[in-house]
């Protein structure tokens, strides 16, 4: 008999000098028997949260993050989908076990017979029969077929965790990302409030200077354009942060207003395609999924065909029939009837061969149905790693582009530092 075990997850830190990776071990025992898996969920969240805070993200942020593996819809369908699936498990489990009825039932046979030595003489019977039973079966050999359908099955619960996983990596990487977007939106939006405050004053001094015949009424009007172009912009980026809000208050389930914490502390990343590549191999969730699901395609694929093998059953049970029988004779002037009353008890047990000889060929169907889902999976597989090649290499360019952006503003504050400290002196 197959019995599938569980432990608890390992996590693992691989910190360098530039780089700090933070992620999941892949050497994880997905429970299925005898551990209780809504304390696996929570246990799930709560590895979740410490990986992100080990990465120095704003406090806030990191409640809404909460806030999502708590509220989020996809997450919530995704759990009931995974105790769902986890019962699947048991159901075949439950194969091996024997299995015990009762059964209870009435019948009754009523007869009529015309007497053959005397004419004219019928002969009257009936008979009512109450019987009751206690049965067992249990299952003796399928020719391995049920222990393979238990394996392939362990398989798929582990490629269901794997996906659970990959979706909540999926939107806590999601609420990341619109958390900063609204942040930096906030700061556009204030660096713009203060440019519209300065583009104020300056059509004041325009107009001044217009008075006094040092300017023109074409620089008072340039002005107000920018003026208004900067309203214009202020309105857009006030248009987007709304959105921004709005996007983060669905994935969480919680309201988002005012000002949000900005980060304290910024990594800098140093690290070529080819070794993203390879770690992303063994803790990126969707190629850890995919990985999972081609496994249990394979599983699928191995698992012999129930129409192709012949099975033995045990069967057992202890019969009791109580028989009532009325007999009656009915002819020449008289009537004569007669009851009896008996117990029949009959235990039986009988060993079944079952040898399958024509099921519709829905066994090769079978078969041919394991081999496109095997296909299938091998092709999600390496979409996923180019998908993941494809996002790493976009990443390191953003990066690149991010630093070099931050360096040539550094440059420029510099610059404008000199220019106004050179026109103090």
């Amino acid at each position: 008999m197959y019995f599938a075990g569980c432990s608890s997850d390992k996590h693992k830190i691989n910190s360098e000098k530039k780089i700090q990776v933070v992620m999941l071990d892949n050497k994880i025992s997905y429970p299925v028997v005898n551990s209780s898996t809504k304390n696996k969920l929570q246990a799930d969240k709560e590895t979740h949260i410490e990986t992100y805070n080990q990465k120095n993200l704003p406090p806030q942020l990191i409640s809404y993050m909460e806030g999502a593996l708590v509220n989020n819809k996809k997450i919530l369908e995704a759990q009931h989908g995974i105790l769902a699936t986890n019962e699947e498990h048991n159901i075949q489990n439950a194969t091996f076990k024997p299995v015990i009825d009762s059964v209870s039932g009435i019948s009754g046979r009523p007869c009529k017979y015309w007497g053959a030595e005397q004419p004219r003489v019928t002969k009257i019977q009936a008979e009512t029969t109450y019987s009751t039973a206690l049965r067992t079966r249990w299952n003796l050999f399928r020719g391995g077929a049920d222990v393979a359908k238990l394996e392939s099955i362990d398989k798929q619960i582990e490629a269901k965790w794997k996906e659970y996983d990959s979706l909540v990596q999926e939107t806590l990487q999601q609420v990341t990302e619109i958390y900063f977007n609204i942040v930096a939106k906030q700061k556009e939006i204030e660096n713009i409030n203060s440019l519209i405050k300065a583009r104020k004053e300056s059509i004041n001094v325009a107009k001044q200077m217009n008075i006094a015949g040092v300017a023109k009424e074409v620089d008072v009007a340039q002005a107000q354009a920018a003026y208004a172009e900067s309203e214009a912009k202020l309105s857009v980026a006030e248009a987007q942060e709304q959105s921004y809000m709005a996007q983060l208050s669905e994935l969480t389930g919680m309201p988002v207003s005012g000002k949000l914490q900005q980060s304290t502390k910024y990594l800098s990343i140093s690290m070529s395609e080819n070794d993203a590549l390879e770690i992303a191999k063994k803790f990126n969730p969707k190629i850890t999924a995919a990985q999972a699901n081609y496994f249990a395609a394979v599983a699928e694929l191995k698992e012999p065909v129930d129409s192709f093998i012949p099975s033995i059953d045990m069967e057992g049970g202890y019969y009791v029939d109580h028989v009532d029988s009325v007999t009656g004779i009915v002819g020449q002037g008289a009537i004569e009837s007669s009851s009896t009353s008996r117990y029949r008890h009959n235990p039986a047990i009988a060993l079944n061969l079952t040898v399958p000889i024509y099921s519709g060929s829905s066994g090769l169907a079978k078969k041919r149905q394991s081999r496109e889902k095997l296909t299938k999976a091998r092709v999600a597989r390496e979409r996923v790693l180019l998908e993941t090649r494809t996002g790493i290499k976009c990443a390191l360019e953003m990066i690149e582009a991010a630093n070099e952006n931050i360096s040539s503003s550094m440059k420029a504050i510099n610059a404008r530092t000199l220019s106004l400290n050179a026109t103090k002196e």
